[in-house]
């Protein structure tokens, strides 16, 4: 069982609070099955450890049984447990947390080998975590263009580190659409600490913000509603900077959608 991080995004489904939520979440944990768990808030930690406790289920945690170290000169994993380092992971995936989310990945394989008494080349695990893609995320989908479906507080603040790190002295422009029942509000406060440079776009989802209404809650300097937001991102692969398509991963599949098509 695998649980990469607890949040507040799932109120609606899961409950109001870290605990609640952390209790649903701890559903997955079965019988004398290993748990792997990745920086979780202190109080769903302490769920998730009574609960692996109760189930006699081994429990693996970021920071201690393993851990993940990230440079740009590729990543280091290492296992307390297995006794096993892993350098030279380079990954296409970028951001921190996405090496945070290899380092569970990398455990959770290890664990279902050892499990079917595979042994496992070191080799390998270096070929797959250099191959891997995410559609969606921090995607470079045209030249200077990116997808990435950030759309909760949590995920956009791993979005703005992502571009911090990667695009420091860059031009940022935010392409948005977002879904009513999302945070909106705090999702643009966030994008505002990295951009100016605003455009909204409508897109084909019943739960949908209106692209006006988002501008209104936008207090960036550059702001306005595009239509042709298609022929919009064709052309900003050839403009100074990095455009960012996000907001909802329904409007990056809607894109991605018309791109192949035309």
């Amino acid at each position: 069982s695998i649980i990469t991080s607890i949040s507040l995004e799932h109120t609606r489904f899961l409950g109001n609070s870290i605990e609640s939520i952390a209790k649903h979440k701890s559903g997955i944990i079965k019988e004398k099955k290993p748990v792997i768990i990745g920086d979780l808030p202190k109080e769903a930690l302490e769920i998730i450890t009574t609960e692996a406790i109760s189930n006699e289920a081994p429990l693996y945690s970021l920071g201690n049984q393993f851990s993940v170290h990230i440079s740009h000169d590729g990543d280091t994993y290492v296992s307390e447990t297995q006794h096993l380092r892993i350098d030279h992971l380079h990954r296409k995936l970028l951001g921190n947390h996405q090496g945070e989310n290899m380092a569970l990945a990398i455990t959770a394989f290890i664990e279902v080998a050892n499990y079917l008494n595979i042994h496992v080349k070191v080799e390998k695990i270096r070929e797959g975590i250099a191959r891997t893609t995410v559609p969606g995320r921090f995607e470079e989908v045209l030249k200077h263009v990116y997808f990435d479906g950030a759309h909760n507080p949590d995920s956009v603040v791993m979005l703005v580190r992502t571009i911090k790190r990667h695009f420091p002295n860059e031009q940022i422009r935010f392409v948005v659409g977002m879904l009513a029942d999302k945070d909106v509000k705090s999702v643009l406060s966030i994008l505002e600490t990295v951009s100016e440079e605003f455009y909204f776009v409508d897109f084909s989802n019943p739960r949908a913000m209106n692209a006006e209404d988002m501008m209104n809650m936008s207090n960036a300097d550059k702001k306005q509603v595009i239509h042709d937001y298609m022929s919009f991102i064709r052309q900003a692969s050839s403009m100074k900077g990095k455009t960012i398509v996000t907001g909802s991963l329904y409007l990056l599949a809607e894109i991605r959608q018309k791109l192949v098509s035309s």
